[in-house]
């Protein structure tokens, strides 16, 4: 499920600038903010698996798959950042 969070997350913003820049659509804020809670979704879902893991008494299950699960969120994490930032700049230029 974290897989579909992260893809949305991202392409929010960039249909909001495919919209934007065909002229139908003039504010990019609701993009970016259904982006940042489709990636608090993304980080949600990761600890609630974390959580399940640590009920089922599965710790070695944990310690191997915390560092990858600690690099996608911070991959999405900045992939997010990036993407909502030219949203950003494109919502703010002058016409």
């Amino acid at each position: 499920m974290w897989l579909l969070f992260g893809f949305i997350s991202v392409a929010l913003p960039l249909l909001g600038i495919s919209l934007r820049s065909k002229g139908k659509l003039k504010e990019l804020w609701p993009f970016s903010l259904g982006s940042f809670l489709f990636y608090a979704l993304l980080c949600m879902d990761h600890l609630f698996t974390i959580r399940r893991r640590c009920f089922s008494g599965d710790f070695g299950g944990i310690e191997d798959t915390i560092g990858a699960v600690l690099l996608i969120a911070g991959a999405a994490a900045i992939a997010v950042l990036f993407v909502n930032a030219i949203a950003l700049a494109l919502s703010h230029e002058k016409e």
